[in-house]
């Protein structure tokens, strides 16, 4: 069996999203989606300030304002504490839905695994990335293809967590400055 091509993979997303198969959405208060809906935005009611015993560094999770109770459930280790919160006004999570080690095939006849991927932040006055494009460079890269190790720079790298930290500090600054009106740079 032939490997698919790059070439396929990427007429197949965009035949799905000018189809209208692929959508853009928000989470409902029970944390559910409607079909078809791949990219979907959670609202961020502000983000916790975390600090460790075994680092100098402040981590930052993201406070999620969704399901019916409004309950906030995260894993902090024993050596974990948390230090303070920071509000996030108007401000999304935006994350997307994309094969979690599927083959081509197995989507094509849409009998898949997926995963969920956090995307990045959105405040809706601000600028942000086209999310359609973000997912289709996460949804190509979901799969093995012809030449895939000469696309390096086609891939969606991780973030590292004291890179993610700077750039939800960044959009915090930018939220406040929109907010003040202060918007310009």
């Amino acid at each position: 069996m032939s490997k698919t091509t790059l070439e396929e993979i990427k007429n197949y997303i965009d035949n799905e999203i000018k189809e209208d198969r692929v959508r853009i959405g928000f989470e409902d208060v029970n944390g559910e989606v409607s079909p078809l809906t791949f990219i979907f935005k959670r609202m961020v009611s502000g983000f916790m300030l975390i600090k460790s015993e075994h680092s100098q560094k402040i981590r930052t999770e993201p406070i999620y304002l969704g399901g019916e109770l409004n309950e906030i459930s995260y894993e902090i280790e024993s050596y974990e504490e948390v230090i303070g919160t920071i509000p996030a006004i108007n401000c999304y999570a935006v994350f997307c839905i994309v094969p979690d080690r599927e083959t081509f095939e197995n989507v094509k006849e849409c009998s898949y695994n997926v995963k969920t991927v956090l995307l990045g932040f959105e405040n809706p006055n601000g600028e942000h990335p086209d999310w359609i494009e973000e997912y289709k460079k996460l949804f190509v890269a979901s799969f093995d293809y012809e030449g895939k190790e000469d696309q390096e720079d086609f891939y969606y790298e991780e973030i590292e967590e004291s890179e993610k930290a700077e750039m939800i500090k960044e959009f915090l600054k930018k939220c406040k400055k929109m907010e003040s009106g202060d918007d310009d740079e």
